[in-house]
């Protein structure tokens, strides 16, 4: 699922958009899972750094771009010392973040006077999708946002950023359209059914039509699906 997630030319265009704002130099993506982000930055001239919670994906990683930096280590306690890097780059982290504002004070930690931060994330609450179940698929997608550590990362990254003292924050919304449920399930309906069902938002007999129609409109080509993306970026002020 990963592998067809980093195919897909709205991920292409995704991470364009957040490439084009880390400037240049040495650097980390924090939550570098299995290392994709870090071989495109190296092919595009940067000299970044892969940094995981996780040992496995770190292994991962190293053998499936052998060459490059990867290393286990904590968001909230990255592996470089103060001022190091000239960039910070998370996608898709901050929205698992309990603390995401000292997550975002650890990256201006380990950045340099005018070095350059990105936040790519999601806001789940502002995720659409085309239904005939609205206030189902409203229960679902509601359920997922509040079972997340921060399901409004997305559009809370702005304040996040400028809480821990960056500066020039900026806001650029991406909403792709997804027209695959297998690609969309694990965000709608995926858990949220579940969570919905636990939380007494909908019946089990609920959850059934949900996935009946999913189904019936990924068969007939009307399945249609639009996260609220955002790439959020700023600067360490001098």
């Amino acid at each position: 699922m990963l592998r067809r997630l980093d195919a897909l030319p709205q991920t292409r265009v995704l991470r364009d958009l957040a490439y084009a704002r880390l400037g240049a130099g040495r650097g980390v993506d924090v939550g570098a899972g299995r290392g994709t982000v870090v071989a495109e930055l190296a092919e595009r001239g940067f000299a970044p750094v892969g940094v995981d919670l996780s040992e496995a994906m770190v292994a991962e990683a190293a053998r499936e771009h052998p060459g490059h930096d990867f290393r286990v280590g904590d968001a909230y306690a990255l592996p470089m010392a103060d001022g190091e890097l000239d960039w910070y780059h998370a996608e898709r982290v901050y929205i698992h973040l309990d603390d995401p504002d000292r997550a975002a004070a650890e990256a201006l930690r380990v950045l340099r006077p005018g070095g350059r931060v990105v936040v790519v994330d999601m806001d789940m609450d502002a995720m659409s999708v085309a239904t005939d179940l609205p206030l189902l698929a409203r229960a679902v997608l509601g359920a997922t946002c509040d079972d997340l550590a921060n399901g409004r990362a997305g559009v809370r990254a702005a304040d996040t950023l400028r809480g821990a003292g960056f500066t020039d924050v900026e806001v650029l919304p991406y909403s792709p359209a997804h027209t695959d449920p297998d690609m969309v399930w694990p965000l709608y309906p995926g858990p949220g059914l579940a969570i919905a069902q636990r939380t007494g938002a909908i019946t089990a007999a609920e959850a059934e039509q949900v996935v009946a129609e999913v189904r019936r409109r990924g068969a007939a080509g009307t399945f249609l699906a639009v996260p609220a993306l955002f790439v959020v970026s700023g600067t360490r002020p001098a």
